[in-house]
């Protein structure tokens, strides 16, 4: 993890997620303090950074907060804002403990997704939900509102052909809805698929 500060009293980190191992893994800007940005600035921010994506977490609204919402999330790649990418969730997530910000155990994070409920182990360690998990849950909110069967999915996601057998794609949504209760977005479409409401 790389901090540095600017003369903004902006805060940010460069940290790699997924991995332990230094310059491996995603790589992920994190920028704290960031409340007063406009969509804007924080474009100009993740254009400058030229990481995949950048996370702003910023102060939940009242009635997030009343909800339990720790923080907002909002995530950028260096042309557009994102409603949700597992990475930068993650990353955030694990900063934020590590920095004391949020405590250790369930966090809920809202962000164009939803509001998600993620676990921080209490060494600030890694959040909860497995990488397929977030790649399924971000394949899905990247697109919302579009409906894909299980093969798409499954080969999407996975990279795997549809005579494999679709199953574990409704494996991994009953796990992603567990974790997540009633803040999970994907919505069962019978007879079709999957989609994210969002």
């Amino acid at each position: 993890m790389v901090q540095a500060a600017t003369g903004s009293g902006l805060e940010y980190y460069v940290v790699d997620v997924f991995t332990s191992v230094p310059y491996a893994g995603n790589p992920l800007a994190l920028v704290l303090g960031a409340d007063h940005l406009t969509t804007e600035q924080m474009q100009q921010m993740a254009l400058e950074f030229h990481l995949s994506e950048t996370a702003f977490p910023i102060a939940p609204t009242d009635d997030e907060r009343a909800r339990g919402v720790a923080y907002r999330l909002r995530i950028f790649t260096p042309e557009v804002e994102l409603p949700f990418a597992g990475h930068p969730s993650v990353g955030t997530a694990w900063v934020m403990a590590r920095l004391g910000r949020v405590p250790v155990g369930t966090v809920v994070q809202a962000c164009g997704a939803g509001e998600l409920p993620l676990t921080v182990a209490p060494d600030g360690g890694p959040v909860e939900l497995t990488a397929t998990e977030f790649e399924l849950l971000e394949f899905l909110c990247r697109r919302p509102g579009r409906v894909f069967p299980r093969e798409q999915l499954l080969s999407e996601v996975w990279g795997y052909a549809a005579a494999a057998g679709t199953r574990t794609v409704d494996v991994h949504v009953a796990q992603l809805r567990a974790k997540l209760g009633d803040a999970s977005p994907i919505r069962t479409v019978r007879g079709v698929g999957y989609s994210a409401d969002v």
